[in-house]
């Protein structure tokens, strides 16, 4: 495998050689790091971003992503510096069985969030065991739910990852993508490329992770900005 080279930029400096953090795949199976000296910054596969927030779930009615809480950072979770957003979620798991995750978007700092009828359009693919399908429809509680539903116990997480673009636009219904992964309770295991819309023209700047049901036992939830 040929060297892997990632750059890492802050979003508000010039490259320069100590803006770089290169990761080099050794054949001997030890990795050697040159570590950026600028702050705290993330790679990702196809541009640098910064990390904005993280927030954890331990038996939590919801994970409201409302403002920056990362290192260096304040302020509202999207603001102009960035038009476009990642947001990574790890390990996600319900403390009620045979629920789903689910997210929906806040016009008003994370104050309320919007369960309008409606509201929300989906689109999506999955892959199980018994081949692939398709699925799309409105579903007023919000984006992102699987097909199927989890456990609520057991060594499997609901993973996703997922963009965000121009949650700002007071011209464009907010357009949310990316792909999920987990195990629902037959046990059965998917994967899905999801695609959705919030069908406001509002400036959306919060959202808000939750269960369809219940509270949301365990999962970590992280947004990074990428660089424009």
């Amino acid at each position: 495998m040929p060297d892997l080279k990632i750059t890492q930029l802050t979003a508000d400096a010039s490259p320069t050689v100590d803006d770089l953090l290169v990761l080099v795949n050794d054949p001997a199976g030890t990795p050697g790091t040159r570590r950026s000296t600028v702050g705290a910054v993330v790679a990702l596969a196809d541009g640098g971003g910064a990390l904005l927030a993280t927030l954890t779930a331990s038996n939590s009615a919801s994970l409201d992503f409302a403002t920056r809480n990362a290192p260096g950072k304040s302020g509202a979770l999207f603001q102009s510096d960035y038009d476009e957003y990642l947001i990574s979620l790890i390990n996600f798991q319900p403390a009620t069985d045979a629920t789903q995750p689910r997210m929906r978007f806040s016009t008003n700092g994370g104050s309320t969030y919007d369960s309008t009828s409606n509201i929300y359009y989906m689109s999506r693919w999955n892959w199980g065991p018994s081949g692939s399908g398709q699925q799309g429809n409105f579903d007023h509680l919000g984006l992102i739910h699987p097909s199927l539903v989890l456990p609520n116990s057991g060594n499997y997480g609901f993973d996703a990852s997922l963009r965000v673009t121009a949650p700002l636009s007071t011209t464009f219904y907010k357009q949310i993508f990316g792909k999920t992964t987990y195990r629902d309770t037959q046990p059965f295991f998917y994967a899905e490329e999801f695609s959705g819309w919030y069908l406001s023209i509002t400036a959306v700047n919060a959202f808000q992770v939750y269960s369809s049901s219940g509270n949301l036992s365990v999962g970590t939830g992280r947004v990074y900005g990428i660089v424009k």
